[in-house]
């Protein structure tokens, strides 16, 4: 209790270096504390469950211009511990996702990172590296990337390590695409050890079409390691269609979706379609199929789902939906009707209602369905403080956790600093005499900053994209999340 204790003073600290910006920057920072209660299956149990309760606090802290200069730091950390009275002895853990420090010069052409971080390892993947990190912009839209150190493997609680090179160059038009080549040496793995060669691109193409793809080699002698095709196009404003497929070796790279590890145990390729539908009003949908070919003495899988929403309200704040999907294998599987509603109550609270059912082709644990409910109750009155409590209710025992009690307390730098104020507007008011200079400058020309590639890291060593706060866009994302609970039983009988 005390790590966690000391976890959440030392979050706390970092948000009073906020008061700092005007002597070391601009610095942003946040503190995230989890206690959540629960009823675990006992294991080798088949009804028997046992209480649990842990707790987690995670700080992120980020400067940017420290004393004026292109120094910046980045860096994210978490401690988590159980408590007594879980029927076994304390658990400690914790451990450092990201953290390093970098420089940029004034006109970010260049930018050297030292420390943990993720970098692309080719085709684009990412490698959690400790180690450093540099990247050059260079005349004809090219980037040059390079790294060096010890890559990490956070899926062995990194305990795996491995000395590792790579560099990268990207090539990007404006407007119109990319096309880069990777390559990375990971060594002292026996059969992990890899010297691979990759390649990705986009590209827009007439008539609204759409293609990006990607592919990795291996060069020490097990060929194919993964390769991507998705085509997307739009033929109207309110439908969007697309189409992908890609080969992998299960050797090189864990299967992508946690839900269908229940069933099936190594995924050699996918093929899929979908659909999208964003009419004027205040319907939305849409719908995929994708096919999950198989080896090692498994079938092949599949997994369908439909998803339908409604916005509820001028502002579209509140919403409802429902989604019907099947997920199964020659050996198991799955159909799942789900119900869900998500608003605001008042000015201040948002409140979300989600309800699932699941018939299973197989029992599993003397079980062949399970309904579940789940709700949740969130507080934003105070700009930068947060605080929410979500519980979860399975009809029966078949699963990791039968009941679970979530509350959440999150603080950001906006709780000291306030808001920010608004941007300017994108067009000043033109006063009288506007109209001449417009004239004259139209001769000068515009100069404007290429766009950022999309699939270079961005600019603090991270993925860009980054899951939101209490708000996700992606509806039908909660309840392939409730139903991952099914992946830590797979097929038991």
């Amino acid at each position: 209790m005390r790590r966690v204790l000391s976890a959440t003073l030392a979050g706390l600290a970092g948000l009073q270096l906020t008061c700092l910006d005007a002597l070391a920057g601009d610095l942003h920072g946040s503190v995230r504390s989890l206690t959540w209660g629960s009823r675990e299956l006992v294991p080798g149990g088949w009804d028997r469950t046992q209480p649990t309760l842990p707790t987690l606090q995670h700080l992120s802290l980020r400067g940017d211009g420290l004393g004026g200069t292109g120094l910046y730091f980045d860096g994210s950390a978490f401690a988590m511990q159980q408590l007594d009275g879980a029927g076994s002895k304390p658990a400690r853990q914790g451990d450092l996702l990201y953290g390093f420090l970098g420089w940029q010069n004034a006109a970010r052409s260049m930018r050297v990172q030292v420390g943990r971080q993720l970098v692309l390892s080719g085709a684009p993947r990412y490698t959690t590296l400790d180690g450093v990190f540099a990247e050059l912009l260079l005349p004809a839209d090219l980037r040059l990337q390079a790294h060096g150190g010890t890559a990490v493997f956070s899926g062995f609680d990194h305990a795996l390590t491995a000395p590792v090179v790579g560099a990268r160059v990207q090539w990007q038009p404006a407007m119109r695409g990319h096309l880069a080549v990777a390559f990375q040496d990971v060594s002292g793995l026996t059969r992990a050890t890899r010297r691979t060669i990759g390649a990705d691109f986009s590209a827009r193409l007439p008539q609204g079409l759409a293609l990006v793809g990607s592919t990795a080699f291996d060069l020490l002698g097990r060929g194919l390691q993964d390769a991507r095709l998705d085509l997307s196009q739009r033929p109207r404003p309110w439908l969007g269609l697309h189409v992908r497929g890609e080969v992998r070796d299960p050797l090189a790279y864990l299967p992508a979706d946690s839900i269908f590890q229940a069933f099936v145990q190594r995924t050699d390729g996918i093929v899929g379609a979908g659909f999208d539908v964003q009419t004027p009003g205040a319907l939305y949908g849409s719908g995929s199929y994708d096919r999950f070919v198989v080896t090692d003495d498994h079938q092949d899988g599949y997994r369908g789902q439909l998803d339908a929403g409604l916005r509820l309200g001028d502002q579209g704040d509140d919403r409802a939906g429902a989604t019907v999907a099947r997920v199964g294998t020659g050996d198991n599987g799955y159909s799942q009707a789900r119900l869900w509603w998500r608003g605001r109550v008042g000015q201040a609270w948002r409140a979300a209602v989600d309800l699932d059912a699941l018939w299973y082709f197989k029992p599993i644990r003397g079980h062949d369905q399970s309904l579940v409910g789940t709700g949740s109750l969130r507080w934003m009155g105070v700009v930068g403080l947060q605080a929410g409590v979500d519980a979860q209710v399975w009809s029966n025992p078949s699963f990791t956790s039968q009941t679970m009690v979530l509350a959440t307390l999150t603080a950001t730098d906006e709780l000291l600093r306030g808001p920010a104020p608004p941007p300017p507007p994108l067009t000043p008011p033109k006063g009288k005499d506007d109209d001449e200079d417009e004239e004259e400058d139209e001769d000068k020309g515009d100069a404007k900053p290429a766009p950022k590639p999309e699939s270079a890291p961005a600019d603090d060593g991270k993925p860009e994209s980054k899951p939101k706060d209490g708000d996700d866009e992606d509806d039908g994302a909660a309840g392939r999340q409730k139903a991952d609970a099914v992946a830590s039983v797979g097929g038991q009988q």
